[in-house]
């Protein structure tokens, strides 16, 4: 767990370059929108359900007041220990706001509460990103959190990885660019990345997602980047979804036993 913090901190002072590097050169980032809500102020609360029986997993929304981010849906998985895994999702342009429902409105949140994905053997922290903002300018906000809930929560912090669908996959390949320390590894979905910064990526298992049909985000970035990481020493997969459209990915990616991926994010270990 020292060795985390300690990790973090490095973390925190590369930010500032990585993010100016990201904003002069390169491909946009995923242009999701959405009705621009703005965030109340954050209250200190609990989780807004009753504690369940320990055996079940759950799905339980909480605010935040200690970040930009005052808001997070969090799955407990069933027969909890200590030194879980935990999973960090990331959701698209639709997502963000103040209203905790947003969140959960598709992608992975929706089939975690729904049931269409069940029985995964981690935690899945899934925070909300303000109106106003992007993912690659949360990162210390985003890692606050994570460190709070590796804490409260006991997590196995060798076993911390990213995932997220569109503006979530922009966010992926950007912060996974900058806290690669802290990370077993990331699954961006339909994101946009700096084709530029293939360096970034050799010291964390990526493995990334696109459909060849999508017109919201040129896939293309992430096809390029995926042989320059190899080529330059790392370990990348790509699996491109012929005719799939952005909204396509998720329900063909998480849902998908044959990928596999939120387990395979689980095997990872730094």
């Amino acid at each position: 767990m020292t060795k985390y913090f300690f990790l973090m901190g490095c973390c925190l002072l590369s930010l500032m370059f990585f993010t100016t590097a990201c904003n002069s050169d390169g491909d946009d980032p995923a242009p999701d929108t959405t009705t621009n809500v703005t965030p109340p102020e954050a209250v200190d609360t609990t989780a807004n359900e009753t504690e369940p029986e320990a055996d079940s997993a759950t799905m339980t929304q909480h605010t935040y007041t200690s970040s930009e981010i005052s808001g997070y849906w969090l799955y407990k998985p069933k027969n909890v220990t200590d030194n879980m895994p935990l999973i960090v999702y990331l959701h698209g342009g639709s997502g963000r706001g103040s209203d905790l429902s947003l969140v959960v409105s598709g992608s992975l949140p929706l089939f975690l509460n729904n049931g269409s994905v069940k029985d995964i053997p981690a935690y899945i922290l899934m925070p909300q990103c303000p109106s106003n903002k992007t993912w690659d300018q949360l990162g210390e906000s985003l890692f606050k959190l994570i460190n709070d809930i590796v804490t409260d929560k006991k997590i196995n912090s060798e076993k911390i990885s990213l995932t997220g669908h569109s503006l979530g996959g922009t966010g992926t390949w950007s912060l996974g660019a900058v806290y690669f320390p802290l990370l077993s590894c990331i699954a961006p979905l339909s994101g946009s990345v700096n084709t530029n910064n293939a360096s970034s990526y050799t010291s964390i298992p990526v493995w990334a997602f696109v459909g060849s049909a999508d017109t919201i985000v040129d896939p293309s970035s992430s096809e390029n980047i995926v042989p320059k990481i190899n080529a330059q020493g790392g370990t990348a997969q790509i699996k491109v979804y012929d005719g799939a459209t952005h909204f396509d990915i998720p329900d063909l990616v998480y849902k998908d036993q044959s990928v596999n991926l939120l387990n395979w994010m689980i095997s990872q270990e730094l």
